[in-house]
């Protein structure tokens, strides 16, 4: 295993609403896990909260074990306590690896080795986020049929913003009714999917694919990136009225992007008020939702609930 010798942190990530939604606990313990010598180009490494509170004397195992309870609810990495091990679930994507075909091929090997269910799972649905064929063999490798599901959850969506959480992806369904004309099938190679189609749109850098919009709910677009004239011409010629309608058909989808981004956003920051809200009307549990080492349930009878329920047991036993 290459010990690595500094850690990339894309700085889009503190724009990205998700992780601004964080703690201040989580944020930090993700850039400690980040700064990991022994991550594999997978994004796995071993689970050792013993190791990453010692990272700050004011840090316990306990704060550690919190905050990345924490990042896994957010789906910021996945941590199996049975197999010791854990999974930045967007490393391979935003540490770089894709785009290099060695370093990649070396990912999937090593992807192929986790032992963990939860993280194979959780692996399976990102590589189908890069949409490579290779990444899509490794993916049912990992978690087979999951290739098959065709239902994109409403939970979570693809912004590209960082080392943010990518979208959980269950198949590939896209928002907008695309003509065939808007699928460009990429090369073939190491630096490219294998018969892979991507959408069109703006240019990523250092790479043939292109923009996805995000698998929401949303309404099909009646535009066409074609014109009425070539709509159904198969190679149709240099044309000014095409070029005007795959202009408005860009802007279309991209005005569909935002606003299932910004929706997805607005859910999740109604989702962490109304945690923070449980909190604070809380009379039992700490500012983190936690009680005696475990999450609150906010039910100050579930106590007395649980003893009545072991005293009944108790008596059944000795009749």
């Amino acid at each position: 295993m290459t010990v690595r010798s500094h850690a990339r942190i894309l700085v889009s990530i503190l724009r990205d609403d998700d992780f601004i939604a964080l703690s201040p606990h989580a944020q930090r313990m993700y850039f400690v896990i980040l700064a990991q010598k022994t991550i594999t180009n997978a994004g796995v490494t071993p689970w050792m909260p013993g190791k990453w509170a010692r990272s700050c004397r004011a840090t316990s195992e306990a704060d550690v074990v919190a905050a990345v309870e924490e990042l896994q609810s957010a789906r910021f990495v996945f941590f199996d306590l049975d197999t010791d091990e854990l999974l930045i679930r967007t490393f391979i994507r935003n540490d770089g690896i894709v785009k290099q075909p060695n370093v990649l091929k070396n990912a999937l090997r090593a992807a192929v080795q986790i032992e963990s269910e939860t993280l194979r799972e959780g692996l399976a649905e990102e590589l189908l986020t890069l949409r490579r064929a290779d990444c899509a063999a490794v993916a049912e490798e990992l978690a087979p049929g999951i290739t098959e599901r065709s239902v994109t959850s409403p939970a979570r969506q693809s912004k590209d913003t960082g080392n943010a959480s990518l979208t959980l992806v269950e198949g590939f369904q896209h928002p907008l009714t695309l003509p065939e004309p808007f699928l460009e099938p990429c090369g073939v190679g190491d630096g490219d999917g294998v018969g892979e189609e991507v959408l069109l749109g703006e240019k990523r850098e250092g790479s043939r694919a292109r923009t996805r919009v995000p698998a929401r709910e949303a309404t099909p677009s009646p535009l066409s990136p074609r014109c009425p004239k070539h709509r159904d011409v198969s190679n149709p010629p240099p044309c000014g009225g095409c070029r005007d309608a795959r202009l408005a058909f860009d802007a279309a989808v991209k005005a569909e992007s935002e606003r299932a981004a910004a929706a997805d956003a607005e859910a999740r920051r109604a989702e962490v008020l109304a945690k923070r809200a449980e909190i604070e009307a809380c009379a039992l549990c700490d500012d983190r939702g936690y009680v005696s080492g475990r999450v609150c349930i906010h039910d100050p009878e579930a106590g007395e609930r649980a003893k009545r329920g072991i005293a009944a047991a108790r008596e059944a036993v000795r009749r």
